[in-house]
């Protein structure tokens, strides 16, 4: 008998599933990988690493043992082989994993039948050792762009080491438009090593390292230039499509002033450098039908940050997002989202510019440039934020339902507040927060494809500074 299966599918003929077979031998065979990017062979480091993985399909070998005990129904050992090779490649130890199951005359010489013995062959094409993504993106009034490279499985466990440097440009003004503006730019520098725990998919250790200069011309004359590092454990729960992250961060970061003109009186206390130890605490779960136009299911997200073990940084932040949609009939499907968050200072400490919410961007508020609190004409941030939306995906005339681009029917409003000597308290920064928000309406287009993802839209200000007005952003991604 022979049956192959690629990514665990197997064709077999009928009533083997409740055949009992046992095994004879279990092995791995590296194909190595494509030649236009061929990775190194598998270490022995490897294979004995991948030897853990098969020993759910060892059967007893002990010698209280009988004969019989070793036996299993052929489905169940389809079953186990899909779990060996499912786990094979969620630990990236191999881009393609093909299973064989193969009894051979030799091994049947000695058994009464053929169907007595096996032995279980998985034939791994291992992944590329080096990769890299380039990342581009513009809107109408800013661009990034980034280049990341990746070395992966350097020690046989499913590890990685990955360098990120990007480049982010913000202007007051559109990127078309012929008249004086400001921009800002921000630099940044990511390097991170990652790798299973205990060999498990399911849980991963990683440590960060970023440097990174940004300026903030856009809402005062700074620039801020930080370095930080940070060591995460992060778990993922498949039945519940949930993860949950742990974070140790420790930041040094300096605000210093670029013009000749004076700093507004609200930054002179910011200037100069501070110390930020934090622990963080990240959840997420996503019970989405689909990441790209979902039609049914819902996610949350929620992120817990706790300053002042060391350095001078002392607060405590949250941030909760939530979304949730539903089709409806002829195509059409509608979304619910909204976002919150509050940033508390402990003590006699103060809530810090660096660490305030930030909702500028075109797409997070549609409809509007600056969403944050004001302080002498200067955007200085937010210690209480809330946004909420809705939008409503309709199919397009002339174009088949299963291409990713949809139109687009939104309203959405929010609002940030900062707490000062003119808001004292939080009760009084979320009655600000909800009498004087910012909102709009509008239409777009919106497309969802792999490695471009693109909207435009035009939006309609009902309440807050704004005019009507266009808004665009396209992200590409190159492997």
């Amino acid at each position: 008998m022979s049956a192959a299966a690629s990514a665990a599918s197997v064709t077999i003929r009928e009533g083997d599933f409740a055949s009992r077979v046992s095994i004879a031998a279990v092995r791995f065979e590296s194909q190595g990988a494509t030649p236009a990017a061929r990775s190194v062979p598998a270490s022995e480091h490897t294979l004995r690493r991948l030897a853990e993985i098969l020993l759910p399909l060892v059967p007893d070998s002990s010698p209280s043992s009988t004969a019989s005990a070793g036996r299993r129904a052929f489905g169940d050992l389809l079953l186990d082989a899909h779990n060996v090779a499912s786990r094979i490649l969620a630990l990236g130890l191999a881009s393609k994993v093909d299973v064989v199951f193969d009894s051979s005359a030799e091994l049947s010489e000695s058994s009464s039948s053929p169907r007595d013995s096996v032995v279980v062959v998985f034939r791994l094409t291992e992944p590329p050792l080096l990769n890299g993504t380039l990342i581009s993106a513009v809107s109408k009034s800013g661009s990034h762009s980034a280049a990341i490279l990746a070395l992966n499985n350097l020690m046989g466990v499913g590890d990685s080491i990955e360098t990120s440097l990007s480049y982010s440009l913000d202007s007051s003004a559109s990127l078309f438009s012929n008249s004086p503006f400001v921009a800002q730019a921000c630099k940044k520098l990511d390097i991170s090593c990652q790798r299973p725990w205990n060999f498990d998919p399911d849980q991963s250790v990683s440590v960060v390292g970023t440097i990174q200069e940004k300026g903030l011309d856009l809402q005062t004359p700074c620039v801020e230039e930080s370095k930080t590092f940070s060591a995460n454990y992060k778990i993922i729960d498949r039945d519940l499509s949930a993860s949950h992250k742990f974070s140790y961060e420790a930041s040094i970061r300096r605000l210093k002033a670029t013009g000749s003109d004076p700093t507004p009186k609200w930054i002179d206390n910011e200037l100069g450098g501070s110390v930020k130890h934090a622990i963080t605490y990240t959840g997420s779960i996503d019970r989405r039908s689909r990441s790209a136009f979902p039609t049914a299911g819902y996610s949350l997200r929620t992120v817990i940050e706790g300053a002042g073990l060391f350095g001078d940084v002392n607060h405590v932040k949250m941030d909760l997002e939530g979304e949730a949609y539903q089709s409806l009939t002829h195509g059409f499907s509608v979304g619910l989202n909204s976002r919150i968050g509050l940033l508390k200072p402990l003590g006699n400490a103060f809530s810090r510019l660096s660490d305030r919410f930030d909702l500028r961007g075109p797409l997070l508020i549609r409809g509007f440039r600056r969403h944050r609190g004001l302080d002498d004409g200067d955007s200085v941030g937010g210690d209480v934020f809330a946004v909420a939306g809705i939008d409503v995906f309709t199919p397009l005339p002339f174009l088949d339902h299963r291409i990713p681009i949809k139109g687009h029917l939104f309203a959405n409003a929010g609002n940030s507040v900062r707490i000062d000597e003119s808001i004292p308290d939080i009760k009084s920064g979320i009655k600000r927060l909800f009498t004087q928000y910012s909102g709009a309406v509008g239409v777009g287009i919106v497309a969802r494809f792999n490695w471009l993802q693109g909207e435009l839209n035009y939006s309609f200000p009902v309440s807050g500074l704004g005019s009507p007005r266009f808004d665009f952003s396209i992200s590409c991604e190159f492997y």
